[in-house]
């Protein structure tokens, strides 16, 4: 198959095996406005949310525990299961009513549990990832003993902090009434963080195709994100990487090769390509998602 060749703003991503991926790498699609780098700080400004979290770590067995959908996603539900285990936490989640992350806008095509601890923490669980009867199971470990457990739309699995696109957020029943409960503030990013250097018209909502996998749409969109964010000069060794881990997977989807050395490869440039966004921030003084002490504003969102 002829390799087509696809060119990011100012540099060239790599070569690509399938139309689709052309299509999925259009420089048309999405440009980087350079020249808003300046007023990045005045769209990214935290939001700040509440939460009951329970302390697990006093308690034997099992404790049950209801995930409800909040406003964005109301008829959304989840049932979990939490342990005690040797020092460690168990959770196991059955979820059900999901709707396409794609809904919320065109930078989310996922979910993600997260564990909030007493101190505003957030620690990330998991993928929830739907099925086509809208349901997902999930199954987690973590060392936290005190946390309360909410689900967000998010860009790709890796991420670091949650968005404020909550869409499920627990609620204690009887089984859990004798533990010892507290609200804990945190803080979400606000919508468009991600794409807070992308000119809005030129941003345009992910079709997904069943026949191309979850992961290798959210590899793609990773690496989006990364460039949005600068890390192609800002962190352009582990930019590159993330370029040429994408191109594996892209390849290995154009010939076939099977689900796991895609979805291998895909998890890699996720990974990578969260990291060189974060490091591109990071070295970024502007930004204030990142440096130092982020500006706060309160939100109902998903409430």
């Amino acid at each position: 198959m002829t390799a087509l060749k696809f060119i990011l703003p100012s540099l060239a991503l790599m070569t690509a095996l399938t139309v689709e991926a052309q299509q999925a790498y259009n420089p048309a699609q999405a440009r980087v406005d350079r020249s808003a780098d300046k007023d990045l700080h005045k769209t990214t400004e935290n939001v700040e949310r509440t939460i009951k979290v329970i302390n697990y770590g006093n308690r034997s067995g099992i404790t049950k525990v209801d995930i409800g959908g909040a406003l964005l996603l109301p008829d959304a539900r989840a049932e979990a299961k939490v342990e005690q285990k040797q020092g460690r936490i168990e959770i196991e989640a059955d979820f059900y009513g999901l709707q396409a992350a794609t809904r919320f806008g065109p930078e989310y095509l996922t979910y993600v549990l997260w564990a909030i601890t007493p101190e505003g923490s957030a620690a990330n669980l998991g993928e929830v990832v739907m099925n086509d009867m809208m349901k997902s199971k999930l199954n987690a470990t973590t060392e936290l003993q005190f946390f309360g457990l909410i689900v967000t739309a998010e860009p790709y699995f890796a991420v670091s902090q949650p968005s404020d696109v909550v869409v499920m957020e627990n609620v204690f029943i009887t089984d859990s009434a004798g533990n010892e409960q507290v609200e804990a503030k945190y803080e979400l990013l606000p919508r468009g963080s991600y794409t807070a250097n992308v000119s809005r018209s030129d941003l345009k909502p992910i079709v997904v195709d069943r026949s191309t996998p979850l992961h290798l749409y959210e590899a793609r969109n990773a690496l989006w994100i990364a460039l949005w964010a600068g890390a192609d000069k800002e962190a352009a060794g582990l930019f590159a990487k993330a370029e040429r881990s994408l191109q594996r997977a892209e390849a290995f989807h154009a010939s076939g090769a099977g689900e796991k050395p895609v979805l291998i490869a895909a998890r890699e440039t996720v990974q990578t390509a969260e990291n060189a966004r974060a490091a591109a921030l990071r070295r970024r003084p502007s930004n204030r998602v990142s440096q130092g002490k982020p500006a706060v504003r309160s939100s109902a969102i998903g409430a």
